[in-house]
């Protein structure tokens, strides 16, 4: 049965017809999954269980030998003929081992395609911070010029001069630090993606392309548990342990080695046939056994303690979506717009002698910070959409291919 809800970004971000430099988000995530040191060490896990299981599927080899003297030339082969039912465990086991370890890299992509996405949101609201400072010193330093205007012509004070001189300062700094941050997050971008420091990264901005319908509950989010990518990966640990335990249940039932032997003695034709099989006297692998049963246990513990983790962390990363959400709304695009038109009111009266500068000053820091909020916000919920998606194995869909 398909799921009613499928919530994965590579569908629903749209294609902005990017060309070959610019980096949208389905390139960005192709990229980092591509150039993860994790994932292609999974990658690697898989096909050496996928070598294991070819193996567990052989026969084992025949043997050949002779004597050769003076009156003997004899000719024999032997062959090992496990016990029923050893060969189809072994390969029941591999093949599920095999499955754990392609759920295990499903995950891996999963994680570095949430960690390359939260990247990208934090370096779109970066470059809107620098955006952002860029207009506020330039804004500081027209009013610092208002400010020295009005006290040479002997309509304003000392102070106000200073305090501009203070804002443009301040602005600085804010726009150094932005551009800064906005350096340092686009290199460790660089090196997730596999790029020199020296490579421009031309982004196409979603930072307001959300990633999940606006009213989503907990109760249907929960019902993707069991389909999580760690919930599959320990059900076959836990079928691996099981299939271990019955072979080694099955250890001491024995398997036949037979030699078949012809040839001449003594002048005289001779055919022989030996059989052989082990008797479990001594050495009735009470060890195996108990080792297998204890391992057995321990996948099933993993796997109810993952059950856990997994229905926690869709919990937690559903409220902190929500709680995005609400913040996103209180500092929304309408505060912002009042925020920003009552800055340039305050500026209007300034000029027209109405307000004074300390006015000015606390209209244009409010707007500042309101739109660094928002600016926040909006970034923090594009990270939890994605937090929410991961946790809930639906980031995309991982094929185990």
């Amino acid at each position: 049965m398909r799921r009613k809800m499928i919530f994965t970004f590579l569908v629903l971000l749209v294609f902005r017809g990017a060309n070959a430099q610019t980096w949208d988000p389905e390139r960005i995530v192709g990229q980092a999954i591509g150039h993860s040191p994790r994932v292609r060490g999974n990658e690697d896990r898989v096909a050496a269980l996928q070598g294991a299981l070819r193996q567990a599927k052989a026969i084992s080899n025949p043997e050949i030998g002779g004597i050769t003297g003076n009156r003997t030339r004899m000719l024999a082969v032997g062959q090992r003929i496990e016990y029923p039912g050893k060969r189809r465990l072994r390969i029941r086991r591999a093949e599920a081992r095999v499955e754990a370890a392609r759920w295990r890299l499903v995950r891996s992509r999963h994680e570095v395609a949430a960690e390359a996405m939260a990247m990208l949101y934090r370096i779109l609201a970066s470059h809107r911070k620098v955006a952002l400072f860029q207009e506020n010193l330039a804004v500081a330093t027209q009013l610092f010029s208002a400010a020295q205007e009005k006290f040479s012509q002997g309509f304003g004070s000392r102070l106000d001069v200073i305090k501009g001189q203070v804002e443009v300062a301040r602005a600085r700094r804010l726009l150094l630090n932005a551009q800064e941050d906005n350096f340092r997050r686009q290199n460790d971008l660089k090196l997730t993606l596999g790029l020199s420091p020296a490579d421009t990264l031309q982004l196409v901005d979603v930072l307001e392309d959300a990633l999940l319908p606006r009213s989503v509950r907990l109760d249907s989010l929960l019902q993707f548990v069991e389909e999580h990518p760690r919930l599959k990966e320990e059900h076959y640990r836990v079928q691996a342990a099981d299939l271990d335990l019955q072979s080694a249940a099955m250890a001491t039932r024995p398997d036949l080695d037979f030699d078949l032997a012809g040839g001449i003695d003594d002048d005289e034709s001779r055919v022989e046939l030996e059989l052989r099989l082990p008797l479990a006297l001594w050495d009735r692998k009470a060890g195996r056994k108990a080792e297998a049963r204890s391992l057995a246990m321990s996948a099933r513990s993993d796997s109810a303690s993952a059950w856990l983790d997994v229905s926690r962390e869709v919990s937690g990363a559903f409220y902190d979506y929500r709680n995005a959400q609400r913040i996103v709304r209180l500092f929304g695009p309408s505060l912002l717009d009042e925020s920003q038109t009552a800055a340039r009111l305050a500026q209007q009266a300034f000029q027209t002698g109405q307000y004074r500068f300390l006015d000015l000053i606390d209209a244009r820091r409010t707007y500042l910070e309101t739109a660094q909020e928002f600016i926040d916000a909006l970034a923090s919920l594009r990270i939890a959409e994605v937090e929410l998606l991961r946790a809930t194995g639906t980031l995309f869909e991982g094929e185990t291919e």
